[in-house]
Formats: C-alpha cells, structure tokens, sequence
C-alpha cells in the first residue's frame, strides 16, 4: 500500500500553533511513523512542499503531489491547540473510508498508556468537511490530532510514552502490524 504522510504545516509563512512549535512536534510524529510503514514494507510519499507563498498554496500542493502519486491513504499529522485546557486525541475523516482509517488509529493511541497509567482523552473519530486536504486528496484521507500541544498534562502523556510508541500506535492502526523503530522493538502497551 502507498501512504502519503504530511507533516501538518511545515511549509512556512504556512505554521503551525503555537509559534511553530507544532512543526516541530508534526515532523517528529510523521517521520517516524514513515519510518514504521518502511519497516514493514509499505511506500511512504512525503508530500510537504519545500517553500510556498501561502497557505492555500501549500496545501494544494500537498494534495497535488499525492494525487499525482497515487497513494492508496492520506495522512495529516497534526497537534491540537484550543485554551490550554482541553485534552484528547481526535481524527478527523471525510469519507467512509475515511473513517475506517481514523478508527482504528484514534483507538491504538488512546490504549497507551504512561507507566503511571495515564492515557489520551479520546475525543473520537470526526465527520468534518472543512479540512482542505481530506477534501482534495482522491485517496481516503485522515487528519490526526495528536493531542492539545497548550496543554501540560497532554503533553506530559506525549512526552512520557514518547514519539516511537506514538507512531508504533499509528502504523498499528493503519496497517494492524506493529513495526520496529530504530532497530529496537517500540513501546506499546495495548
């Protein structure tokens, strides 16, 4: 199967929330879930573009380059920012596909958990049409939103499960293996 992967933002002036510290966070994310879907024998088509001069602009390029591509699924990556309180993982779908996908993803993230116990809010899988790439891209696409980056306590879970097993979670829920990330076994606890 052909995965696109976006690294949500990333191509400014298009950033992502809180001063571009998303970017940060997306890159992180989507590179090593690309590296996962290698690992196991998946084609991964990275499809942010390298400059732009506007956000329209990156995103129809981002949903060019996996049309183009062909790719068989498309997924945004991306970390939540509302008012530094709330809290949960999301992903968001616009077909049936679509939610196929996000189902199963927004699962595997939400059944980690911190050796304290601690999980991600499950704020579900979501219907919405206004994401321009789930709109534009021909394949089934998804918009992942990890967790709300201005809040602490999410961002504590994050950083204590850490990025592999975050992306182990993801592959797993699309592709219902588990992959190896930097040549050792990833953290997942089901």
């Amino acid at each position: 199967m052909k995965y696109a992967i976006d690294i949500g933002h990333n191509a400014p002036p298009d950033t992502g929330a809180m001063g571009g510290y998303e970017d940060e966070l997306n890159a992180g994310l989507a590179k090593q879930v690309a590296v996962g879907l290698v690992s196991l024998g998946e084609d991964v088509v990275m499809v942010n573009p390298r400059k732009v001069s506007s956000v329209r602009e990156s995103l129809r390029s981002r949903c060019r380059t996996a049309n183009f591509a062909n790719v068989d699924r498309f997924v945004s990556f991306h970390f939540n920012a509302y008012n530094g309180i709330a809290m949960g993982t999301e992903v968001f779908y616009v077909s049936k596909n679509g939610y196929r996908m996000a189902l199963p993803v927004v699962n595997e993230i939400c059944n980690l958990k911190t050796e304290r116990g601690e999980k991600f809010v499950k704020r579900g899988a979501k219907r919405s049409s206004h994401y321009y790439v789930l709109n534009e891209t021909d394949a089934p696409a998804i918009l992942i939103e990890t967790c709300f980056c201005d809040n602490p306590d999410d961002m504590n879970i994050y950083y204590s499960l850490g990025v592999n097993a975050v992306a182990s979670a993801i592959v797993k829920g699309l592709t219902g293996k588990l992959p190896k990330l930097n040549d050792q076994p990833c953290l997942y606890i089901n």
